[in-house]
């Protein structure tokens, strides 16, 4: 998807849940997903100054979490 920039996964203390942030090679647009097994939920941001490709990088975001629903 592009998002290779300083790419860091953060685990949180209680080492059931962790945080994805990254910022995308070619645009200002970037991503954090977070995950937590236990509650069963994931959330997906995605943040650029270019509404079109940060949207498109969101749904594929969520088509590769989630598959096409």
């Amino acid at each position: 998807m592009g998002l290779e920039r300083e790419a860091q996964t953060l685990d949180f203390g209680d080492a059931q849940s962790a945080t994805l942030h990254a910022l995308h090679r070619d645009s200002s647009t970037s991503l954090a997903i977070e995950v937590c097994p236990p509650r069963q939920t994931v959330s997906i941001a995605v943040a650029g100054d270019d509404d079109s490709k940060t949207y498109q990088l969101f749904l594929e975001a969520d088509h590769r979490l989630f598959g096409r629903c």
